[in-house]
């Protein structure tokens, strides 16, 4: 997922497919927030935008808002429930309407090694939905 500072949109399409994946990780234990970044006293606190930072009137920066599994999850397997994602059409000028897609990118930021405290290995994986006309 885009982190929210950086989803510039005013589709309302792409806002409900955002919230929709949120929605779905959520209800499975996860919260949606970034970090604080600046200043040092706030860096690490819970933050959406960067007024929650702030420490010294407009001094804050938030990070990248994304969905935080702390704990992580455990359990092999652990599904969420479906996430509506809605891929509309883009209407051609003189009528009818042409392909679209609607690209998905989720990346995983793991906890540290339990064992030798080392940091894991991110992962990130791509999914592109497609959407196409009736003949």
């Amino acid at each position: 997922m885009r982190p929210r500072d950086d989803f510039h949109t005013t589709d309302p399409i792409e806002f409900n497919d955002r919230f929709a994946l949120e929605d779905a990780l959520t209800a499975i234990g996860g919260s949606v927030e970034g970090h604080c970044k600046a200043p040092t006293e706030n860096k690490g606190d819970p933050c959406e935008i960067d007024e929650d930072c702030d420490f010294n009137g407009g001094d804050g920066r938030c990070g990248p808002v994304g969905v935080d599994l702390l704990p992580p999850l455990t359990l092999a397997n652990q599904c969420t429930g479906y996430a509506e994602f809605v891929v509309a059409l883009k209407a051609k000028p003189k009528g009818g309407f042409r392909k679209a897609s609607a690209p998905i990118v989720l990346k995983t930021n793991p906890s540290a090694d339990p064992i030798t405290g080392k940091p894991r290995t991110p992962d990130a994986d791509r999914m592109v939905l497609v959407c196409n006309p009736g003949p």
